[in-house]
């Protein structure tokens, strides 16, 4: 897996880099995580030689950070990166007195053209490559390492164990824009992505088995529609809801436009989606898809109150 993931994110561009292991405990302070975290289970080295790198690390954002300020203080207009590396957590109640050792997958990006949705992309891309399909992105505001309004937790479908608990998702892991504070802690540029994850999680959810089929026959039907909605609205949610009630013809969903402007009105906003409609066996008509598309202006309306525009 982890070498899989690195051949898919060289792929999309980014940079794999390599930090120190031995941290300076002050590291998990500048990323503001609460004191009582597990961040803050050190295993300290006896014999350190100097504050600096006095711990072993149990995540890799500062380390990650310290690179991005690193080249940007040296004028790097840009930097897309990840790191793949080992985290050490103290285990005092381990029977053999040793700590627990993972492995850790973080990204960081900045620079133009380098925001929020672009690392989003790229987590997309390489869960797909992983065999993880739909994650589910969730808005969170209340980690302190990244920007309250920018910061989302990402789910997955739920493991067949979760499921038989009632669980539809779990949580795979959390991305976002580091928070200001964090950045100017570091001295790293301002709206830097980030995001880190344990392996392991990967290595649970990955599925390495492929189905083929054969390719379709017969040609699909497009329609776009575009609704507006209140600008609080997730748009991950209103996806999920047209690919559920779309019908049994509705094939793929895809969003192409979000935008907002004062002629839509106070916190409204205007979402855009191409829908494809294909059956195996025959040429669709207009008349096969009607209800498929009064289904889904039916069921946003009474959702979240989302008006079809004309």
């Amino acid at each position: 897996i982890r070498d899989i993931a690195r051949e898919a994110l060289c792929g999309m561009g980014l940079n794999e880099i390599q930090t120190y292991s031995f941290v300076s405990p002050s590291g998990v302070d500048k990323i503001r995580i609460d004191e009582d975290s597990w961040e803050r289970a050190f295993v300290k080295i006896i014999n350190p030689l100097g504050e600096e790198n006095s711990v072993m690390r149990t995540v890799l954002t500062p380390n990650m950070l310290e690179v991005l300020a690193r080249n940007y203080s040296r004028n790097i207009d840009k930097v897309e990166a990840f790191e793949i590396g080992n985290t050490f957590m103290d285990n005092p109640i381990s029977l053999d007195h040793l700590p627990d050792e993972d492995y850790a997958l973080c990204i960081g990006m900045y620079g133009k053209g380098e925001n929020f949705f672009t690392l989003k992309g790229v987590i997309v891309e390489l869960l797909k490559v992983l065999g993880i399909k739909e994650p589910v992105f969730v808005a969170e505001s209340e980690y302190g390492v990244y920007h309250p309004g920018r910061c989302a937790r990402i789910l997955v479908e739920a493991s067949p164990e979760m499921k038989a608990a009632g669980e539809e998702f779990e949580e795979l892991g959390i991305m976002g824009e580091i928070h200001p504070d964090v950045a100017e802690n570091f001295e790293a540029p301002a709206k830097s992505c980030f995001f880190e994850i344990s392996v392991d999680p990967l290595i649970d959810a990955s599925k390495s088995s492929r189905t083929y089929k054969q390719l379709p026959k017969f040609p699909g039907i497009m329609r776009d529609l575009a609704f507006t909605v209140a600008s609080d609205v997730p748009v991950g949610d209103m996806l999920r809801t047209i690919s559920s009630s779309g019908g049994k013809y509705l094939k793929d969903v895809e969003l192409f436009d979000v935008y907002q402007n004062e002629k839509l009105g106070d916190n409204i906003k205007s979402v855009a989606v191409s829908l494809e409609f294909r059956a195996e066996d025959r040429t669709l008509a207009d008349a096969d898809i009607k209800d498929g598309i009064e289904g889904i202006i039916s069921k946003l309306d009474k959702t979240y109150s989302a008006k079809l525009r004309q």
